[in-house]
């Protein structure tokens, strides 16, 4: 909802009309503040779409068992890169898929 407002906003901004004419000082001091605002909103909307990508970077890279480790080893045949050194003995299936797994892979990031 905030963002079909602020959609709303910018366009209304940039089909301002010729801003030389019909308005006065106090009118263009009080479209430079909004515009300041707009600014300052779509910085703070983009630092927290930021901020939610990285964490779900980070919560990709987890064992999908324990979440205390990164994820180190790919499961086989589903591929699934979901477990830790430590949580691999403890599983028969995937926990993503829930298939059987035969063997697993180390994977190693750089």
């Amino acid at each position: 909802h905030k963002n079909v407002q602020l959609e709303a906003q910018l366009r209304s901004a940039f089909i301002l009309p010729d801003l030389d004419k019909h308005q006065s000082a106090v009118e263009l001091q009080e479209l430079e503040n909004k515009a300041d605002e707009m600014v300052q909103k779509i910085k703070q909307a983009r630092e927290r779409q930021v901020r939610r990508e990285r964490e779900a970077a980070e919560t990709e890279k987890q064992c999908k068992i324990c979440y205390a480790n990164d994820a180190s080893h790919a499961l086989l045949p589903c591929g699934h890169f979901c477990v830790c050194e430590e949580c691999l003995p403890h599983l028969r299936q995937c926990p993503i898929c829930n298939g059987d797994f035969v063997d697993s892979n180390r994977i190693y990031q750089a």
